[in-house]
């Protein structure tokens, strides 16, 4: 069973990893697991973290080293692409940011003696943003 697992998870990881590349246009430059955890027991229970996005490159392993989801298993976490992932962090902290402010001054105008603008204006600036 465990060899089964085993040959059949480093294959799918091998096909994910084949595909990713062929849709991104380049091989991965990184792509390894490290481990996290010191427990070099023998057995099945394993936890491997992959993240989505991060926000600085040097955080990846302490992502997961708080996961006390077993204090018997071993842990890895998957290094792959740092660069893209925290470019990409980036682009959603960017996000995030915009469309708080955006949030924040639309809601002051809403509560403010602009209201009666801010109702005016409402209508034709989202037929507009429709229309594009």
């Amino acid at each position: 069973v465990a060899f089964a697992t085993t040959v059949f998870g480093a294959t799918g990881a091998g096909l994910n990893g084949y595909k990713m590349s062929r849709r991104i246009g380049k091989k991965l430059n990184e792509f390894w697991f490290e481990q996290i955890s010191n427990l070099n027991r023998k057995g099945l229970s394993l936890t491997i973290g992959v993240h989505g996005w991060i926000t600085d490159a040097s955080e990846v392993p302490s992502l997961w080293e708080n996961n006390d989801s077993n204090e018997f298993e071993t842990k890895y976490t998957l290094v792959w692409e740092r660069k893209i992932l925290q470019d990409l962090g980036q682009a959603f902290e960017q996000l995030a940011m915009d469309q708080a402010v955006g949030m924040a001054i639309t809601e002051t105008l809403k509560h403010t003696t602009l209201a009666a603008v801010v109702a005016a204006v409402a209508w034709p600036t989202s037929l507009l943003k429709v229309s594009s």
